[in-house]
């Protein structure tokens, strides 16, 4: 394995990888594989939360600027991030990274494109399942799929269209030893942040600002 900083930073400590740590690389795809609030009952049968999948489902596309902040237990001071996330119904997620370094990470359909120096690699998701899990996390919550959601996550729904938090946590064994908890907070349609609580107690916060095309209502 090439000694870049996701094997810096720890083979059990990778939550986000495909996102936050630079330096992925194909033959260390057992390594993104580990990546990827308590359950409420009956969560797929609140109202609110069904109105705002729904509201979510009617999104086209989407863009905003984020930040990140990652904490890991093993670093004195924690990691940062900036950059730009893309969402284009229903399967494509895109995250440009602008700061530090300038990479880019593709999510279509069920490939992984990663872009970084000049050189692209890919990722078949079919091969990785626990990634695969972790990634509709994000996907199936912008694209409103409840089943999808509940396949692979408990689901804790709190709030109205207005004001909500959605938190989820894996129901895969292997996913879970790993990630406690992936939680959402927003406004409508708008998610504000993301919180990513690991097991081991690493953490990573992203906040997204909606980006303002020429034109657009403020």
């Amino acid at each position: 394995l090439p000694p870049d900083s996701s094997i810096l930073l720890g083979v059990h400590r990778i939550t986000g990888s495909i996102f936050m740590t630079s330096g992925i690389r194909t033959k260390s795809l057992y390594i993104v594989a580990t990546l990827v609030v308590s359950n409420i009952v009956g969560a797929h049968d609140d109202e609110s939360f069904r109105v705002l999948m729904k509201a979510f489902a009617g999104v086209d596309e989407s863009r905003v600027a984020y930040s990140e902040i990652k904490s890991l237990g093993i670093l004195e001071s924690t990691l940062e991030q900036s950059g730009i996330l893309i969402y284009s119904a229903p399967e494509t997620v895109i995250r440009e990274i602008r700061k530090p370094v300038t990479e880019t990470y593709a999510i279509i359909g069920h490939t992984v494109q990663i872009m970084k120096g000049g050189e692209e690699e890919r990722i078949d998701l079919d091969a990785v399942p626990l990634l695969m899990a972790f990634i509709e996390s994000f996907r199936a919550t912008l694209s409103g799929n409840i089943k999808r959601l509940g396949e692979h996550y408990h689901l804790d729904f709190i709030g109205n269209g207005t004001n909500w938090k959605l938190s989820l946590r894996p129901r895969n064994p292997e996913l879970a030893a790993f990630v406690d908890s992936i939680v959402f907070t927003g406004r409508y349609t708008r998610i504000e942040e993301i919180l990513i609580s690991e097991t081991g107690g690493d953490w990573s916060r992203m906040s997204l600002v909606p980006i303002v095309e020429a034109g657009d209502d403020p």
